[in-house]
């Protein structure tokens, strides 16, 4: 106890707001952990950084780390970055592709000035923890969600302003400057896009836990989590494991 609270009073606790944190809500936290010795050991070390940490403390994010980072980063942004953006070539012109930093982050040719939408970076900068990175977990599924975002073509007498003969997100999904339309805006969704939030980290924490005890073989373990992520078989099966799930915070470099 003494340890946690040496800790949570430092600059990195503070940041993280573990000195808002009670010592009976930490325990009650550390129960949720599959390695809860190791990170209550890593507090009497005491880390070089907080955000591991932190996400080491919630049950769910702890599973979910490795997936956000390190080895897989590169094939989720890829989800985003590899699509063409049809609706800014139709404004612009030139060829155009989404880059999943200006997305996650509503920059340009995505600020509110030219795509006439809502600011919708909360949804993804504060979905998990403040302090850690944006969900790419939960834009790489809304990006694929076809049933909630279907193909479009949009008109020119709506708020895009422009008029288009061919599908604006072919196959559908979610895509920044469809979000002015109300039923691409982010922000009516919340309630429901923090579910599947919470549904992602579920599914993600279930299946570290039966691949580290062995239940399920790495492939089963792909074909579940991209399934819940909306990831094609080409790029699931591209996921790669920590070899030591234990170990992910420390052996996997931060987003």
């Amino acid at each position: 106890m003494n340890d946690f609270w040496k800790f949570s009073k430092t600059k990195n606790g503070i940041k993280y707001g573990l000195d808002k944190m009670g010592w009976k809500e930490f325990q009650v936290y550390q129960k949720g952990l599959s390695d809860a010795q190791k990170v209550f050991n890593n507090i009497k070390k005491g880390i070089k950084t907080a955000s591991p940490y932190v996400i080491g403390l919630i049950p769910g994010l702890y599973a979910v780390s490795w997936l956000m980072y390190g080895a897989n980063k590169a094939l989720l942004q890829n989800v985003i970055s590899n699509t063409e953006d049809l609706i800014t070539a139709k404004k612009l012109g030139n060829k155009w592709h989404y880059r999943y930093d200006r997305v996650l982050n509503q920059k340009y040719p995505y600020n509110t000035t030219l795509t006439k939408c809502d600011n919708y970076t909360g949804i993804f900068k504060d979905s998990i923890l403040p302090g850690s990175p944006p969900d790419i977990l939960l834009l790489v599924k809304v990006w694929r969600d076809t049933e909630t975002y279907p193909p479009i073509k949009p008109k020119l007498e709506s708020c895009m302003g422009v008029e288009m003969d061919e599908i604006a997100n072919p196959g559908g999904g979610w895509r920044p400057n469809l979000c002015c339309l109300k039923n691409y805006n982010l922000n009516r969704q919340e309630g429901i896009l923090l579910k599947q939030q919470d549904d992602v980290i579920a599914v993600v924490d279930d299946v570290i836990q039966r691949l580290d005890s062995e239940e399920i073989n790495d492939s089963q373990a792909k074909e579940e989590i991209g399934q819940v992520l909306n990831l094609e078989p080409a790029e699931y099966q591209k996921l790669e494991f920590p070899d030591n799930i234990a170990d992910s915070l420390e052996t996997y470099e931060i987003w």
